[in-house]
């Protein structure tokens, strides 16, 4: 099954928009990552069960409250790269370092623009009379 992945970013980028437009980083940070990660789970099933996926999804969790309650930039810089070390391994969970996982979420970002282009197509060409 083709999930819709780029409507589902795009939709969650609207609506932290609306919700959270020109808001410090506290609360709002929370809930987009766990929008996030809930997105992230509900397109990547088969790889919940993965160890690694677990831990650095209750990391991300955690760090993402602390920014919350603390609100330093420590905590802010650590759910950060705890939230791209998640995205790193719940896309690719053969992959055995942070630091694979890490430079696995900056090459998702430079091909991001490809994707976006290849998802428009493949829904232009479905709708097509």
């Amino acid at each position: 099954m083709h999930k819709p992945r780029f409507l589902i970013t795009i939709a969650l980028l609207v609506t932290y928009n609306f919700f959270f437009w020109s808001e410090k980083l506290g609360a709002n940070l929370f809930i987009f990552f766990t929008l996030g990660i809930i997105a992230m789970l509900f397109m990547n099933e088969e790889n919940i069960k993965n160890k690694n996926v677990i831990v650095s999804m209750l990391a991300s969790l955690y760090s993402s409250a602390m920014v919350v309650f603390v609100n330093s930039g420590y905590s802010k810089f650590a759910a950060f790269v705890c939230f791209m070390i998640f995205t790193g391994y719940i896309h690719q969970p053969q992959l055995q370092t942070v630091y694979n996982a890490v430079l696995t979420t900056f090459s998702s970002f430079v091909i991001f623009p490809y994707n976006i282009y290849i998802e428009l197509k493949y829904f232009a060409s479905k709708f097509r009379a």
